[in-house]
């Protein structure tokens, strides 16, 4: 779903690890070629001829090589999927110090290296607490997916943040076609691997998974399908089907939403910065004009036990340069968030996708953002540890020497009391 779903033009590779990290699809320009290679390369993996530890800082560390090289034009991002907890070593006592200084290095390097970590974790038996700390201190997102309609839609979530993906929407079974979109791809999800699904172009035609044509193509996992329509009729398309869980329709187009990176990972009460511009064949858009009969509206969308709740929805204005800002208020609760921007206009809509997870901030975590409201600690665990026995040490010499003190008075009174007693009886013997 992954190599189908990568923009063209996009980088990307797939490494597998275990013990140690084998470059499963080399990191590459995505298109025909790199398609092909790399769905070939997973369909020959066999796992179960892998390893059995789970070395989490040498994948990391494979995957960052060459970092000071990357093209800074592209969004970089690292999704690591695991289904255990970082295991380096028979011994717990190893594999924890391993973890803390995994999470030291990412605290420390990340302002440098700035690319978001997305953790997935694959069981129930993973080390969700682990995976979540490095999530967080890199700005990424952390998930839980034991199933693969679950892992599916994650994947898709996680393309959008990475590649900043705008994409349609579908109300009551309908999106609308302008004229500006070249191409696009509809996966949906459903409840059960036998549903079917139609499209209905807006002349009528029927495409179902049976109809082939030269701009149209379909694939079929489990649990969803896709459809690519090159060149599609302007207008109004609708889906027919049953058992639709989810849906998500990207484009090609002319017309695109651009926005620097977002952080998905804050803590409560923080306030951030939406930033976003309007790009038309390639160039920003600054004709006020133009823009002004547009809808900007960014929406604030609570995500929590499985039910989405619109708390806030804000009209946008254009700025002299043509940019859009806003300040995100803070948010006074823990959990899931999406910030979507909507922009709509004549037989225009698109969405521009963002996943915020908030968290609350405790006294055993190290905020890696630099908040000013929290101060991270210098001191490492081993220097706690002497100046814990230094300070033990103070505390048993300051007693010997109170001990000490209070023995060398009590032994002044008593030859103070036996010189006393020894004049009395030289007294009553000279009497």
């Amino acid at each position: 779903l992954l190599i189908k779903l990568l923009p063209n033009g996009a980088k990307a590779g797939v490494w597998l690890f275990s013990d140690s990290s084998v470059s499963l699809i080399p990191h590459g320009v995505v298109d025909n070629r790199w398609r092909i290679e790399a769905l070939k390369a997973v369909s020959k993996t066999e796992t179960k001829s892998a390893g059995h530890r789970v070395n989490i800082p040498e994948a990391l560390n494979k995957v960052l090589y060459g970092i000071r090289n990357f093209d800074p034009h592209y969004r970089a991002g690292i999704v690591l999927l695991t289904d255990g907890e970082l295991d380096l070593s028979s011994s717990p006592i190893d594999n924890a110090a391993a973890s803390r200084e995994l999470l030291r290095e990412i605290s420390t390097n990340f302002s440098e290296i700035n690319i978001p970590i997305f953790t997935i974790a694959l069981t129930q038996q993973a080390d969700k607490r682990f995976l979540s700390k490095i999530a967080v201190a890199t700005s990424g997102l952390s998930e839980l997916s034991d199933t693969p309609s679950e892992l599916a839609k994650i994947y898709v979530s996680s393309l959008d943040i990475l590649a900043g993906t705008t994409f349609v929407p579908l109300i009551n079974k309908k999106f609308q076609v302008d004229n500006s979109i070249e191409e696009f791809t509809l996966v949906a999800f459903f409840s059960t691997d036998r549903s079917d699904i139609v499209i209905i172009s807006p002349n009528g035609r029927r495409h179902d998974q049976g109809s082939f044509s030269e701009h149209s193509a379909w694939f079929r996992g489990q649990n969803y399908v896709m459809f690519t329509q090159s060149n599609p009729e302007f207008g109004s398309w609708s889906i027919d089907a049953k058992e639709l869980q989810y849906t998500r329709i990207t484009v090609v187009s002319d017309l695109n939403i651009e926005a620097p990176e977002f952080p998905n990972s804050i803590p409560v009460n923080s306030e951030s910065e939406f930033t976003t511009w309007l790009i038309l064949d390639g160039k920003r858009v600054s004709d006020l004009a133009l823009l002004s009969s547009l809808d900007f509206e960014l929406s604030t969308i609570t995500n929590q036990k499985g039910q989405s709740n619109i708390l806030n929805i804000e009209r946008l204005a254009p700025l002299g340069s043509g940019e859009f800002r806003f300040r995100v208020p803070a948010f006074e609760k823990a959990g899931r968030y999406n910030l979507n921007l909507n922009i709509t206009g004549g037989d225009i809509s698109r969405v521009l996708p963002n996943y915020l997870d908030v968290f609350a901030l405790t006294d055993s975590e190290i905020d890696t953002r630099n908040e000013p409201s929290k101060i991270a600690s210098f001191i490492s665990p081993s220097t706690e540890i002497i100046l814990g026995i230094i300070f033990v040490l103070l505390l048993v010499s300051g007693f010997l020497l109170a001990l000490r003190g209070v023995s060398a008075r009590r032994k002044g009174e008593w030859l103070k009391r036996l010189s006393v007693t020894n004049s009395q009886d030289k007294a009553f013997e000279d009497t």
